[in-house]
């Protein structure tokens, strides 16, 4: 941003999310787990090709461990140098052990394409969406799905609000505001204007 003649805090940065949520961890892992069916799994896996046409997981049934060997190397996703960024993350929740088999990786892989996702309380929804905002990783987060948006506004939205990270509309001064100014954020660079970076 500053190499490009603008100010750090002149761009907001809002990744996609997905709130799983549940009265225990338990309860939203079955809600999380019950979002997809074996149909919807089998286009993920026929989907992950488009992703990493390397990658060919169609011997392999939705309980059986995903071989990290069946993944490019690392070096072969990047000098691919298409959707990069995908491919290394598929490969990374394999890598991890978080997800052991196969059913696991597409549910993953279906219902975030890469995205934050959450998966639990709303104590621990607001403790991780508050993490990301400390450390200055999001500004704020557009909602993908998950739980209905009156569960998430019932449960998380009143803890978010309690944090001092979620605004009260009925509390703002402007609501006829547009989204720029919401965000705080300024306009871009003019396009008659050339920047030289060196």
């Amino acid at each position: 941003m500053v190499a490009s003649g603008r100010q750090p805090d002149d761009l907001a940065i809002l990744p996609g999310i997905r709130i799983y949520l549940g009265d225990t961890v338990e309860d939203a892992q079955a809600a999380y787990r019950a979002e997809l069916t074996d149909l919807d799994l089998a286009r993920a896996r026929e989907a992950i090709r488009y992703e990493i046409p390397e990658l060919d997981l169609s011997d392999l049934g939705f309980d059986d461990p995903v071989p990290l060997e069946r993944f490019p190397t690392l070096d072969d996703i990047e000098r691919r140098g298409r959707r990069v960024s995908r491919a290394l993350i598929c490969r990374t929740w394999v890598e991890s052990g978080e997800y052991v088999n196969l059913r696991d990786l597409m549910l993953r892989y279906a219902t975030s394409f890469g995205h934050l996702q959450i998966v639990g309380t709303a104590e621990s929804a607001a403790a991780t969406i508050e993490e990301w905002i400390d450390k200055r990783a999001a500004d704020g987060f557009i909602l993908l799905g998950g739980s209905s948006f009156e569960r998430i506004m019932r449960d998380l939205v009143p803890l978010l609000r309690r944090r001092g990270i979620f605004r009260d509309p009925a509390a703002e001064p402007d609501r006829a505001a547009t989204l720029r100014q919401r965000l705080g954020t300024t306009p871009g660079l003019d396009h008659h204007r050339h920047l030289v970076v060196h």
